[in-house]
């Protein structure tokens, strides 16, 4: 894992499945607005309420999924 005193690698964000800051390693996070979404891709931008460093979640379309019921 990542040295608290440097930012994360990607890699190990991803392996710490994205659940603090990149930055300083906080917990503390929240995601600002909605998730925006083109081409199989979408976002979501993120900020730390510790270290106030921002930055944006990209999630990739990965497969379908047929509900059990029919939506409206």
């Amino acid at each position: 894992m990542s040295n608290p005193n440097t930012p994360m690698t990607n890699e190990d964000y991803l392996l710490d499945d994205g659940g603090k800051c990149p930055y300083c390693h906080s917990f503390n996070i929240n995601a600002i607005g909605g998730i925006d979404a083109d081409s199989g891709e979408a976002w979501q931008d993120i900020e730390c309420l510790d270290c106030t460093e921002s930055w944006q979640d990209v999630y990739k379309l990965v497969r379908y999924d047929k509900p059990d019921c029919k939506l409206s």
